[in-house]
């Protein structure tokens, strides 16, 4: 049971790392996207860690990590709506960016907080 808290834990790090890195994408100046997009994939990294090692165990954990990349996707039309301005050369409407990353980083909090309770419970279950 140590050993799942500790992968599981790892799983949250990841989640944490991620969404705090794809937040700031949105909302930071351009400049620093490839520094916040290595980061944001740093917790990728040890999502797939956790994920390969929760699988090693013989657990069946991908729909948890699916549901996660799946909230990711939210924060794609905001990506590519600031990636098309630099290329089309169009100003980026910051309020609009900022009330989209908003809500959806709400939507995405609140539905991975519950993909974790029903995580650790799916894990507590099959001990």
């Amino acid at each position: 049971m140590k050993n799942q808290n500790k992968i599981l834990f790892m799983f949250i790090i990841g989640q944490v790392i991620v969404y705090t890195f794809i937040i700031m994408l949105q909302l930071m100046p351009k400049s620093l996207f490839w520094i916040l997009l290595v980061l944001m994939h740093l917790g990728i990294i040890i999502m797939i860690i956790s994920k390969k090692k929760f699988i090693a165990q013989g657990y069946q954990v991908k729909i948890y990590y699916h549901r996660v990349y799946l909230l990711l996707i939210l924060f794609l039309p905001v990506m590519f709506y600031k990636l098309l301005s630099g290329l089309l050369t169009y100003s980026v409407n910051d309020t609009i960016v900022t009330y989209y990353t908003i809500v959806i980083a709400s939507i995405t909090i609140l539905l991975s907080f519950l993909n974790i309770l029903k995580f650790s419970a799916f894990l507590s279950i099959h001990k």
